[in-house]
This record gives C-alpha cells, structure tokens and sequence, in this order.
C-alpha cells in the first residue's frame, strides 16, 4: 500500500532531518557564558607528549591555572590540533579519557573516571536558589547537572569533583539566617551538692511601688508615743 507525499510532509521530513544534524554535530561544550578563553587561536600541534606535560603548557599558553588529578597519567594518544583553545582542549579530553571543568579562575582537569553523582544536604535553603546562585555567579556547565530532590532538602548533583565542591560552597552561602526564638522571662536556678539535683524556675517579677514599700516601713504613730511615755 503506498501513501501520497503532500508538500507539508515533505517539508516536515526536512526540519526533522535538519534538527537531527544539528544534535549529531553539536558535539562541544556548553555554558552559560563561555570562558574568555575559549575562543582563542591556539595553534599548537601535540604528538606523543606527556600528559601531564601537555596540560601544563595549555595552561601557561592561555595563562590560566591548571590543577590535575593524580588519576592523570600517561601519554598523548594520537594527534591533537585545533583552530581555537576551546576545541583544542575538547579533542584533547575526548581522546584521552578526560573531564575539565572551569569555575572563572581555575580550569579543573580529572579524569572521566571521576564523574560521579552526589547528594548534597542544602538545609534550610531552596533548591531553586542554589540553582539560580550557580547560574548568576556563571559557574554552571550543561555537561553536568543540578536537580532538587522531591520531599527533601536536598540536591542531586553529577559531575566532576571540582563541579560538586562549587556547588557545596554555593549551598553555605545562601543558608538563610536561624529563626529567631522569643525570650524566656524564667531563670532557671541549678542547684547541686544534693543527691537529686533540683531545678528551680523563678518568674521574673515586676518592680514593686517605692512608696508602699516606705510606708510600710515608718513606724506607727501610737507606737512613738508609748516610748516617750515610757
């Protein structure tokens, strides 16, 4: 059994496959803002260099600090060359079995063994504001994710372990401060040396009236007369 084509099928079959050539070679990064650096010429050729080595120099190429994982061994697989910084440093991950995360000042560099899941306590703060803080302070990475728990307080966070610490660090910055509690009027009296302890409250009592109290203390009249008497 065959079907009629109509032209809007036609054109329906194009977006599709346009969209799915956009996904298949969308293979880099993305931010919220990309790095200064990201975009830069870099043109640098590595073959059969040290690992290690290798990222040390990006770094100091890009003048950007650099911290590696002690999981980071071995050499260069292959050749590695690109038109950008940004590109450069994803070819060089992707064939060496690398994760990078960049927090504004430190490009953070583990290896893809390293990315995990974590849950993260956040306490009396709101999800959603830890999301927001990471967002407005341009630290979040679309590699890695940051979702809120249902029915508790806390986060879900997958990434590297340079992604989860910033996020950590985030959550202690927007705690809202501890409620206040009203004041107890009682003192509470704590007296030891006996063989149960015993605890007293005392109420905290109004000031009493001055004058009554200085009244009650004058002597009677007919009390200073009998004494003259006397």
């Amino acid at each position: 059994m065959t079907f009629p084509v109509t032209i809007g099928h036609l054109r329906t079959l194009a977006v599709s496959i346009a969209t799915a050539g956009l996904v298949l070679t969308s293979t880099g990064p993305s931010f919220s803002a990309a790095p200064d650096w990201f975009n830069k010429q870099y043109s640098y050729v590595l073959i059969n260099q040290d690992i290690r080595d290798a990222l040390k120099e990006f770094g100091r190429n890009l003048g950007v600090p650099v911290t590696l994982s002690d999981k980071i061994r071995g050499q260069v697989r292959g050749e590695v060359r690109a038109d950008n910084a940004g590109a450069f440093l994803t070819r060089l991950a992707e064939a060496n079995g690398l994760i990078w995360y960049y927090d504004g000042s430190i490009l953070h560099m583990n290896s893809s063994d390293e990315f995990a899941t974590q849950i993260i306590d956040i306490g009396r703060a709101n999800g959603d504001m830890v999301v927001d803080e990471v967002q407005r302070l341009n630290l979040m990475d679309d590699r890695f994710s940051i979702r809120s728990t249902p029915n508790a307080p806390a986060l879900r966070v997958s990434g590297p372990p340079a992604f989860i610490a910033m996020v950590q660090q985030v959550v202690s910055t927007v705690q809202p401060p501890p409620q206040a509690t009203a004041d107890d009027p009682r003192v509470r009296v704590f007296r030891g040396g006996q063989r149960d302890e015993v605890v007293e409250e005392i109420a905290q009592s109004e000031p009493r009236n001055t004058g009554q109290n200085s009244a009650r203390r004058q002597p009677s009249a007919g009390a200073g007369q009998q004494t003259g008497e006397q």
